[in-house]
């Protein structure tokens, strides 16, 4: 019997490292390294692989200890066995808690679709609210993660109770998963599931991971299940409830992307000005310029005194959230950089005394800035950039979470050759626990002992970073995002002759060397430096739309107007599993069509629900609630789509009258 088991084990190996040469490359190439490095005496075994009275075990070397106590079959049943169908144990909710009262779900049906969220999505909400019970359970686990590998008999064990659709498998000891390929039939299980790995992946990988596993079948992730073998570590499980808590869709919504989407068309059929690649602020007469990112963290405040002193030494570029700052201590910015578009925005400007402080600023803003911000700023000092629009084709088009990750990319794309950065924290002020400088109009105090990482929170939970000037600072998932875009910037953007430095007392950033404002010796800039700038961002700037550009309008119109009709064929559905036909849809996949990522956000948030909704045990009619719920969906998609084809239509019709 143990020769039979054993040839088994050695069959089962093979089997798995064809599959994942296959299928999982990035997987089979760890394991092929783990075998050169024990080859040549790099690396020692701690574990061996024990086959003994028709059982499977894992002896680890330097403590001559079982690792399954010689019970591993037990072991798996129990397992298997712990695995319940109850919504609050041992799950992630991969959604957003919402409850209406009945005034305020009147309130938002009388909206339309693109003035606020909750339209289209509360009365889907409160639907699947009214008609579930309060303490159901689930009718199937679609998603599950195994938290922790060993020998891997308790995921075949919980395999055949579940049976999931998709399995994330997650382990850090890269040579104890290699034992578990003798033991565990991975092909076997993918032929009924779809199986993402993260194994000995460090904190980036296995963001990359996470994410992969929960964008995968999507709409069946409101609840996801899973265990948590007790000898792996918990640090992924509070990472991935960070993944979860950080959705995009869950902060960034379909109407906002409509707003970012549309708001170009407004500003290019005015014949705004817009900034190509054309420009560049690396030439004879400002390549010996410094120029000064200003953002709104605390830093910036506490380098007050210095920047009165010696801001004239710069050329200063601010974002707008620091104007009232700039404005309360006579600092007058060179450059104003914008990116959002949203109410916030009206908070900041509300606190400017006079924005005839700024009127010799060039502004360089997003095109999806509100007019009444806009308004401002004269137009021949006013310029514009696209961001997660593709209207025009030779502009530049920056992308990133916040406008001090923003505006550093954009520097670097137009190639300033010295640069330097205040107050772009991304960190909490050590003494005070302030995420923004005191007029921030989002500044807040967060709590500097808040340690249950199993509540997280985007944007307030803390989390330790190395810092620039300390070996860590607390900061925040949202701020790392930008930390992440930053260095992604510097490695893909920074030309080889330039000179950066952090000044911040915050997070570090990689390859930028941290400077103290004090060790700086800087001449007076170039008086003629921003009218200089001024003129290379007229002579280089676009407007309107070219005549191809008015081409791919119309294409972007044609593809809304065939999608609706495509959608208009699902008007009715008999079955919830038609939505995997939707998802599926050809003309939604294209990454060219602005429109198709507004859709996508709004099922990617709406479908979850939909789909739990019918994923309770003690659910009766269900194809009235089928009825019910897909006319309020395809509906909402029909009115989304149409607030696109109306504002594109407008916008050709403009065009046209020229």
């Amino acid at each position: 019997m143990h020769s039979s088991l054993e040839q088994c084990a050695t069959i089962t190996f093979q089997q798995n490292i064809d599959y994942f040469k296959t299928k999982h490359p990035q997987v089979f190439e760890k394991l092929s390294a783990l075998e050169s490095a024990t080859d040549i005496g790099y690396y020692q075994n701690k574990y061996e692989l024990v086959i003994e009275n028709d059982n499977f075990d894992v002896l680890e070397l330097s403590s001559s200890i079982y690792l399954y106590n010689r019970e591993i079959k037990k072991h798996a049943e129990l397992a298997a066995k712990s695995v319940n169908y109850k919504k609050d144990e041992n799950s992630f909710e991969s959604f957003s808690r919402e409850n209406f009262s009945i005034d305020e779900l009147n309130i938002f049906q009388k909206k339309n679709k693109f003035e606020h969220h909750f339209s289209a999505y509360a009365p889907i909400i409160n639907y699947t609210q009214q008609n579930t019970k309060e303490y159901s359970e689930l009718e199937r686990i679609d998603k599950f993660i195994f938290f922790g590998v060993g020998l891997g008999l308790h995921m075949s064990s919980t395999d055949e109770k579940i049976n999931a659709k998709v399995y994330f498998i997650v382990e850090d000891d890269l040579e104890l998963f290699k034992l578990s390929l003798f033991t565990v039939n991975y092909s076997d299980l993918a032929q009924s599931a779809k199986l993402i790995f993260s194994i000995f992946e460090d904190n980036s990988e296995y963001s990359n991971s996470s994410q992969k596993f929960l964008e995968t079948d999507y709409q069946l992730g409101h609840y996801i299940k899973y265990f948590h073998l007790l000898s792996h570590n918990e640090d992924k499980i509070s990472l991935f409830h960070k993944e979860v808590s950080s959705q995009p869709h869950l902060g960034f919504f379909y109407n906002s992307l409509l707003i970012q989407y549309l708001k170009p068309l407004e500003y290019i059929s005015s014949s705004s000005k817009f900034i190509t690649k054309k420009l560049s602020l690396n030439d004879d007469t400002l390549n010996k310029e410094n120029f000064l990112l200003l953002a709104a963290g605390p830093s910036l405040q506490k380098n007050i005194s210095w920047l009165k002193k010696y801001h004239t030494s710069f050329i200063v570029v601010a974002v707008t959230a620091t104007l009232p700052f700039l404005e309360k201590n006579n600092i007058s910015p060179d450059i104003i950089i914008n990116l959002d578009a949203f109410d916030g925005m009206n908070k900041q400007f509300d606190q400017i005394k006079s924005t005839s402080f700024f009127k010799d600023a060039i502004c360089i803003f997003s095109a999806r800035t509100q007019e009444n911000i806009s308004k401002h700023f004269k137009d021949e000092q006013k310029f514009f950039f696209e961001s997660g629009t593709k209207y025009k084709t030779s502009t530049l088009k920056p992308i990133a979470p916040c406008v001090g990750s923003l505006t550093y990319q954009l520097l670097l794309l137009l190639q300033a050759k010295n640069i330097y950065i205040l107050g772009l924290d991304l960190a909490i002020d050590k003494k005070t626990g302030r995420t923004h400088l005191d007029l921030h109009t989002d500044a807040k105090t967060l709590n500097l002992s808040t340690t249950d990482s199993f509540t997280l929170n985007y944007h307030d939970n803390l989390i330790q970073l190395d810092g620039n000037f300390e070996e860590k600072v607390l900061s925040t998932f949202y701020f790392n995002d930008s930390r992440i875009i930053i260095n992604h910037a510097t490695k893909n953007f920074k030309s080889n002759n330039s000179n950066i430095y952090n000044l911040s007392d915050g997070v570090k950033f990689d390859e930028i060397p941290a400077k103290e404002t004090a060790s700086l010796d800087l001449d007076k800039k170039n008086q003629n430096a921003r009218e200089h700038i001024l003129n290379l961002c007229t002579s280089t700037s676009s407007k309107l739309l070219s005549k191809d550009e008015s081409k791919t309008l119309k294409k972007k119109l044609q593809h809304a107007q065939e999608l609706k009709k495509i959608l208009s064929h699902y008007k009715t559905i008999d079955d919830i599993e038609k939505y995997n036909e939707i998802l599926n849809i050809k003309d939604l996949k294209s990454n060219e069509f602005e429109l198709n990522k507004v859709i996508k956000t709004y099922m990617r948030y709406i479908l979850s629900y939909i789909f739990d909704f019918f994923n309770n045990q003690d659910l009766n009619k269900r194809q009235e609630h089928i009825n019910i719920l897909h006319d309020i969906f395809i509906s909402n998609l029909s009115d989304i789509i149409d607030i696109y084809i109306n504002k594109l239509r407008e916008k050709l019709n403009e065009k046209y009258r020229r």
